[in-house]
């Protein structure tokens, strides 16, 4: 466990190229955004989700949704997420495409295709520059 811990070290190490957020409901930690931005992007995208996480208990009340696009707008260019493209893995696609979807105004792209760790993602691509696309 302490191993693990050390990997997201570098999550403070990095003030303005990575942006570790934390998501909470009534004050009460309920989930993580990091956000990181070249060179720790796995392509030419000005923005990269390398991870998103929401507790069990507080998935499906909007929560999620709501703290993603909070995290969008507070970085405004091209970005990137990736997700597993598995049937396991469905409801997080359902949710990506969902949220996406609203967000840019159906104005995203998405495919599958080997990700920077040469694994099969799921790739989600858009640019939020423009303030139209941020309702």
């Amino acid at each position: 466990m302490q191993e693990q811990n050390k990997v997201f070290d570098i999550w403070w190490e990095k003030a303005g190229i990575l942006y570790p957020y934390l998501i909470k409901e009534n004050d009460i930690p309920v989930g993580f955004a990091l956000v990181a931005t070249p060179p720790y992007t796995p392509s030419v995208c000005e923005f990269y989700l390398n991870e998103f996480f929401i507790l069990r208990p507080y998935r499906g009340k909007g929560i999620a949704e709501y703290a993603a696009k909070e995290v969008f707008k507070l970085h405004l260019g091209n970005w990137e997420l990736q997700t597993n493209p598995t049937d396991t893995n469905r409801r997080a696609q359902h949710f990506w495409r969902s949220t996406l979807k609203e967000y840019t105004s159906d104005s995203y792209l998405e495919e599958c295709g080997k990700s920077y760790d040469d694994e099969l993602k799921m790739i989600f691509t858009f640019n939020n520059q423009s303030e139209l696309s941020n309702p």
